[in-house]
């Protein structure tokens, strides 16, 4: 079911929400085909994303193109495509941060596909606790067919019903100052955009791709031993005799490989969110230079824990506070659950949308 097939006032009633306030355009200026439907995200272009675009769906294509995609190459595949669906050509989907690209993808999939999306129950502690109270046999098997994963209970989310939006501050500001007392040296981070992804995996391949092809076999040699050693210790029958002999100073190497490359990762990170340092605006400067920087002895740790609480307090977005029926128990509860966006372009997959009939015709087209 679409939003606009619902009557006048139901649609009313939804728009209340601030999550589909605007998903569904009523009105579209006379410039824009009206496949586009309007989006205003809840961060009111006080983020990274602006305070109005137009947006059209999927195609078949990219959605296959998507699906056949590993996970971890999804966040940049999915970049190039929401770009090529988005009508204004001065939007810039890199510049958003990743709760904005969620929530665009969850208001078009409220707009294109459907209000409903099933995920895995998010199983807490307490229902355990509830299942033990009923002190039987049947209860049992269920706590243990769930730490076994056998029973994975599913639940369906209204998302018109059951999510919402954070309302962002009127002075809300995008960055963090750090100032010395002692000195008045001052440094400043901005929020992490979605397009860094990008960049981290150019400057992670011009670096360590040769180091990472040196390994490459120790890599593979190393998780088979891991996922062989993990089914051993769960009981699994497995021939210790069968394991891959590692080289211990190979391996040791290759320990120190990744540490280093980790810790390089930190400051390439930190680069990319440099603003401002000691008064002097750096967004311009080659991320060569900013990576300079952040390894200043005065940007410590101390610095770093400041910043990272900053944002980590920062609350916009969608609320992962979900409400949901529990399937264990059968009461409503709150979960949280924080939209994936794997999740959702599985959900867009496989649904079915009834925005379309098909009718009888002739070649002509005509019943």
């Amino acid at each position: 079911m679409q939003i606009t097939d619902l009557g006048i006032e139901q649609q009313n009633v939804l728009y209340e929400n601030p999550l589909v306030a605007s998903i569904a355009a009523v009105e579209q200026r006379e410039d824009i085909p009206s496949y586009y439907v309007k989006i205003n995200l809840s961060t009111e272009g006080k983020v990274g994303a602006p305070k109005e675009f137009h947006i059209k769906n999927f195609s078949t294509r990219d959605i296959m193109e998507l699906a056949l995609t590993e996970e971890k190459d999804i966040p940049e595949k999915l970049l190039h495509i929401l770009q090529s669906l988005i009508y204004e050509k001065n939007v810039d989907v890199s510049s958003f941060h990743e709760s904005e690209v969620v929530e665009t993808m969850v208001r078009l999939y409220v707009t294109f596909f459907s209000p409903i999306l099933e995920i895995d129950f998010p199983v807490e502690e307490s229902d355990y606790e509830e299942l033990r109270a009923l002190d039987s046999k049947d209860a049992e098997n269920k706590i243990q067919a769930l730490k076994a994963g056998k029973w994975k209970p599913k639940v369906a989310i209204n998302i018109l019903n059951d999510i919402n939006t954070y309302p962002i501050p009127e002075d809300f500001k995008p960055y963090a100052t750090i100032i010395s007392k002692k000195s008045k040296f001052s440094i400043t981070f901005g929020l992490p955009k979605y397009g860094d992804i990008i960049v981290i995996k150019k400057w992670l391949a011009e670096n360590y791709d040769n180091q990472e092809k040196k390994f490459a076999k120790l890599k593979k040699m190393l998780e088979l031993y891991n996922s062989l050693m993990d089914r051993y210790n769960a009981g699994e029958d497995i021939d210790l005799n069968k394991l891959p002999v590692i080289d211990p100073v190979e391996e040791d190497e290759f320990n120190k490989f990744q540490l280093a490359k980790a810790a390089a990762l930190v400051d390439v990170i930190r680069a990319l969110h440099l603003v401002n340092f000691d008064g002097k605006d750096v967004r311009d400067m080659p991320l060569s230079e900013r990576i300079k920087l952040v390894q200043d002895p005065r940007v410590d740790v101390s610095v770093a824990k400041k910043i990272d609480m900053y944002f980590d307090n920062l609350k916009f977005g969608i609320d992962p506070e979900v409400q949901m029926l529990n399937p264990i128990t059968g009461k409503p509860c709150k979960r949280r659950y924080s939209f994936r966006l794997a999740d959702l372009l599985q959900a867009m997959q496989l649904s079915e949308s009834d925005e379309y009939d098909i009718v009888f015709t002739d070649l002509h087209g005509n019943n």
